[in-house]
């Protein structure tokens, strides 16, 4: 069997972050270990929230590489080849495989808007071009024409697809699908702010966007109701709606990008003709992070404690220390000891505790330097910690009042 066929729960759609214009690769591996630590079921590259259409063949090829790479087979990784021909979609399928990809992520070529017969032949050609699986992608908000039940179910029926990635937000496919296709075809949802009903109408989980910034609580979420914790899944589901929604207040990933920045996971980057969030839209933002980043970083420790310890090798270590950047461990630390007491999250918005980093790490950057702080919720000093004002010290760095 192929390695998507019995996928469920949390799959991120990876950002790609740009540095000096170019692929940041360090960043890259990082954010593939945070979504691995947390919970994450396989990573998608180079999709549209990965800024695929902006991206040279060689920069396309070196993303599902590094990916590839960092993954090291622990989740599948899933490589998005939408083109604007179907030529240029094969040859995407081609350099996917050459680097390493367990699957692909086809949607029908942009702005041509296909027949449905297009449709079949384009993914069919794909198919043909390599051996690895495709999930289909259904996104006519982006593609300009949406894909028929029935061409879904043609293309299932002659082995072309083992999955789809639906983007229309239509609750009721999920059983119509498998009226067409039984339960073999895999169907996921593309809409982060309805795939929890999606989840309750059939579907096995979500490739989501929401999980590159809370990848732990999305990820809990589908194991919420995989376990039958329904209300768990309720809370989690009401948890991350807001996030949802003000991630999508500008294009994909202008919010994301905006996000990622502020949480310090990657810089700010966008290639034309995306530019960077608006003034409202960061501000959403930073209250929407405010209101579910501590949970956030209790369910990545809780996954982090349930998790099986691995050992690593400390020259190929990606944990990161709270500034998100790559270090290395002492000896033979395993990752699970080396994160379970450094904070996952420094963002803008939260003061990081001054007290020194565990023993193994070596970032000069965040021993002593507390994050800028902007709204009215601390971390300063212990877990938890409440304040009501801030100071600055003789620096002017935010610091806790009291």
């Amino acid at each position: 069997m192929n390695k998507i066929s019995a996928l469920s729960g949390s799959i991120v759609a990876l950002a790609t972050p740009f540095r000096d214009h170019a692929v940041d690769a360090n960043t890259l591996a990082v954010l593939c270990e945070r979504q691995i630590a947390c919970g994450t079921a396989a990573l998608v590259a180079c999709g549209s929230t990965g800024e695929a259409s902006s991206l040279s063949m060689p920069e396309y090829f070196e993303i599902v590489r590094l990916v590839v790479a960092a993954s090291d087979g622990r989740i599948p990784v899933i490589a998005g080849c939408g083109a604007s021909a179907t030529e240029g979609a094969v040859e995407c399928a081609r350099l996917a495989a050459s680097a390493g990809a367990d699957a692909l992520l086809c949607a029908p070529p942009a702005y041509v808007k296909p027949t449905q017969e297009g449709i079949f032949a384009h993914v069919r050609a794909l198919a043909h071009a390599t051996n690895l699986p495709i999930m289909l992608y259904d996104v006519p908000g982006r593609v300009g024409v949406s894909i028929a039940d029935e061409t879904i179910a043609r293309l299932f029926e002659r082995s072309l697809i083992v999955a789809i990635k639906d983007a229309t937000g239509d609750l009721a496919r999920p059983p119509r699908l498998r009226a067409l296709c039984g339960e073999g075809l895999l169907q996921m949802s593309g809409d982060d702010a309805t795939a929890a009903a999606y989840r309750a109408m059939g579907g096995a989980g979500c490739v989501s966007v929401t999980a590159n910034v809370a990848p732990a609580l999305c990820a809990a979420m589908h194991h919420a109701w995989e376990s039958g914790h329904l209300t768990r899944f309720a809370t989690l589901r009401d948890l991350l709606a807001e996030l949802h929604c003000t991630l999508f207040l500008e294009s994909n990933p202008i919010p994301l990008k905006a996000a990622l920045t502020m949480l310090r996971l990657c810089g700010p980057d966008l290639r034309l003709p995306l530019t960077g969030a608006t003034r409202l839209t960061r501000a959403r933002l930073a209250a929407a992070l405010a209101q579910i980043i501590g949970y956030e970083e209790r369910e990545a420790r809780e996954f982090l404690a349930a998790a099986p310890k691995q050992p690593v090798v400390a020259s190929q270590c990606h944990v990161s220390c709270p500034l998100k950047r790559p270090v290395r461990l002492s000896g033979t630390e395993d990752r699970h000891k080396a994160v379970q007491n450094t904070p996952l999250y420094e963002t803008q918005e939260f003061c990081v505790t001054r007290s020194p980093l565990p023993e193994g790490y070596d970032c000069p950057a965040c021993k002593d330097e507390p994050a800028p702080y902007d709204y009215r919720q601390c971390r300063g000093g212990a877990e938890g910690h409440q304040i009501d004002d801030l100071a600055n010290d003789k620096k002017g760095r935010h610091v806790c009042a009291d």
